[in-house]
């Protein structure tokens, strides 16, 4: 179906402005840069609004933008406009076949064997877009499915997301293509889309363990942790030998309960006895005369090891080992590979991917480097390595900053810290022994934070404002029921969650339910920190205190809010998960904002907020004070933890 050009006979309204317009695009489009076809189209549309040329070249570099609603649509309009003109059908038809559309194809192919060539011929229409059979060949009728799931498989879930949106565009009721995006859309948090596509899924078909999975990991997002139960039940139903699905509700557990009154601890003990099996015997310890020769080789395994708040807490860490000391390997489990992932990999000696790898592989790998003490980063956290632990892939084993949720059998040491895991505490069965480092479990390095502290809030406004950081599902009733108290002891008080997430209406709605169900709903208040707080501290400009919340206490946010000169107030929680906040305040000598109940913490509150004054000359100084502390001091903490290395 290529056109003739000899065929073409003369067109008396030829204009040699809309050829060289038309030249132009060409020429930008045979290059593949479609921005400068983009923009040399638009200056054709400009001065021939409405041609059928311009539609047709405007269709042809959406269909390449892979926007092929919008291609068809375009190209409909062109072959509207100029309907005995054959290239407009062979557009037609050859975006059909591409798209396994095959009726429509034949049709517009058809058609166009009867069609008048366009004056320009070849001039106006790319080349393969008049080969009909060579596109009908290579029809793809799930092309943006596929890229979709390679796309998935690199942790690229954004653009995954988006090439599912548009595949729905074409076949809105394929399967894959919405259990695709139910997983994209779970790594990027868009809870609201999982959850539609989780309800395709089961109205199609029996969903699988996967999906169920997918679907209680969105309902637990949004606090619905009933349903999440369940979906969790029937994930574990399906394929009841599968480790990492009962890890799931572990996590979910977590978010529910933490680890009050043991609840975690009782979980990872059966997860382990089910789970858990050593095949293999612990490697031979290196001698202290070998040790003596050379670095310690320390592997650090981790399933997030890429942008986010690990990276951020490790990167310093990294930068500042001793290569004399210690030498640095690190095994990523993650699929998504970015900036930040790139950046870890250039602090260590060595980066290996373990992506996807069965555990007995990964611990020869790690026996293969040589690796004298292997570290756990990831407890039952996603992407994590329990199993090729069990495997003794290392002399030694340790839980470091897995140890929030319970790291599980097989380490030798638990590194913690006197305020994290106070020696009167047991341990629990997370490790044979604890090492307690000397002033904190980790140290926080600012990144990006503004050079100026904000003035304190409440001078200028009539109320003040609490805030509260932490994943809107983790704030439940005993959170709301505290702010209760809280609210009625200080009556000029409101509190201000940041919804740290982004999440929307069904999370924000469930809080705002449990606000009213103690009376507080309209002295709280949900903000969205994506629009506030894009660097991770601007949100602490609004804050006069911060409220540290239970069962799941939150580290990072303390070191920020620190730095910021917001005090931050906690109560002791139980084990790490629930003194994250109590190690950090330890670290900056700032045990007195640490509170054994509610209410000594309504107490220190009402000091702290009696006089304006004081809290505002607190503000202001507050990170000259603590920036010189154990908490801050990253490289001396990196020290203490070579240290500790050497001792165990």
């Amino acid at each position: 179906m290529t056109t003739n050009t000899a065929a073409i006979t003369e067109n008396p309204d030829q204009d040699d402005v809309l050829a060289a317009g038309i030249r132009d695009v060409r020429m930008s489009f045979d290059y593949g840069n479609y921005t400068d076809a983009l923009n040399a189209c638009e200056v054709l549309l400009a001065r021939r609004p409405g041609h059928a040329e311009a539609l047709l070249l405007l269709g042809l570099i959406s269909f390449e933008l892979e926007e092929p609603q919008r291609a068809l649509l375009l190209l409909g309009q062109a072959h509207e406009t100029a309907p005995d003109v054959r290239e407009y059908a062979d557009a037609l038809a050859n975006v059909n076949a591409q798209l396994g559309e095959v009726g429509e194809a034949l049709y517009y192919a058809k058609l166009a064997t009867i069609l008048q060539p366009h004056w320009m011929g070849d001039a106006l229409l790319p080349e393969k877009y008049s080969k009909f059979f060579e596109g009908l060949r290579n029809a793809n009728p799930h092309l943006f499915r596929n890229r979709a799931q390679r796309l998935l498989e690199k942790g690229n879930a954004a653009d995954a997301l988006a090439l599912c949106e548009k595949q729905l565009e074409l076949t809105a009721d394929d399967i894959d293509t919405w259990r695709f995006l139910a997983r994209a859309a779970q790594e990027v948090g868009n809870i609201e889309r999982v959850l539609d596509a989780c309800e395709f899924l089961s109205a199609e078909e029996d969903l699988s363990a996967d999906d169920y999975d997918v679907l209680a990991r969105a309902l637990a997002k949004v606090g619905r942790f009933a349903d999440a139960e369940q979906a969790h039940r029937n994930a574990i139903e399906h394929e009841p030998d599968n480790p990492s699905l009962s890890q799931s509700r572990i996590r979910t557990l977590a978010a529910q309960y933490g680890n009050t009154d043991g609840h975690l601890d009782r979980e990872n003990s059966a997860w382990v006895a089910q789970n858990l099996v050593t095949t293999a015997s612990p490697s031979q310890a290196p001698t202290p005369a070998a040790v003596g020769e050379r670095p310690l080789r320390i592997g650090y395994v981790g399933g997030e090891l890429y942008g986010g708040p690990l990276a951020d807490l490790l990167a310093p860490i990294l930068t500042l080992h001793d290569p004399k000391r210690v030498k640095i390997y690190c095994y990523a489990a993650n699929a998504r590979y970015d900036t930040a992932s790139e950046s870890l990999a250039n602090k260590s000696a060595r980066w290996t991917d373990i992506h996807g790898v069965d555990p007995l592989t990964v611990a020869q790998i790690l026996r293969g480097d040589g690796i004298d003490i292997a570290v756990d980063l990831s407890g039952h956290g996603p992407d994590n390595q329990l199993r090729m632990f069990a495997q003794r892939p290392a002399p030694i084993c340790v839980s470091w900053l897995g140890t929030a949720l319970p790291a599980g059998a097989n380490f030798d040491y638990q590194l913690a810290s006197e305020a994290l895991l106070p020696a009167s505490e047991p341990a629990g069965d997370s490790a044979a022994n604890v090492y307690r480092l000397p002033k904190t479990h980790l140290a926080h390095r600012p990144f990006n934070a503004p050079e100026m502290v904000a003035p304190l809030p409440a001078r200028m406004q009539p109320h003040l404002t609490l805030g509260v950081m932490a994943p809107l599902a983790q704030l439940g009733e005993t959170c709301v029921r505290d702010w209760a108290e809280i609210l009625a002891a200080i009556p000029n008080a409101r509190i201000v969650v940041a919804n740290v997430e982004g999440l929307k209406d069904a999370a924000v709605h469930r809080l705002h339910e449990l606000a009213a169900t103690m009376s507080i709903r309209e002295r709280i208040d949900v903000a969205d920190l994506e629009n506030l707080d894009p660097d991770g501290y601007g949100f602490f400009d609004h804050f006069d205190l911060m409220l540290d919340p239970q069962p799941n206490s939150r580290f990072l946010e303390t070191c920020r809010a620190l730095w910021m000169g917001v005090p931050v107030l906690a109560v002791a929680g139980t084990g790490p998960l629930g003194r994250q906040a109590a190690d950090a305040l330890s670290a900056a000598d700032r045990l007195e904002w640490v509170f054994d109940s509610t209410q000594a913490r309504i107490a220190g509150i009402s000091d702290l907020a009696g006089d304006l004054g004081a809290l505002a000359d607190l503000r202001a100084g507050l990170r000259d004070e603590i920036a010189t502390t154990a908490l801050y001091d990253v490289a001396g903490f990196t020290r203490s933890l070579e240290d500790a290395y050497h001792a165990l």
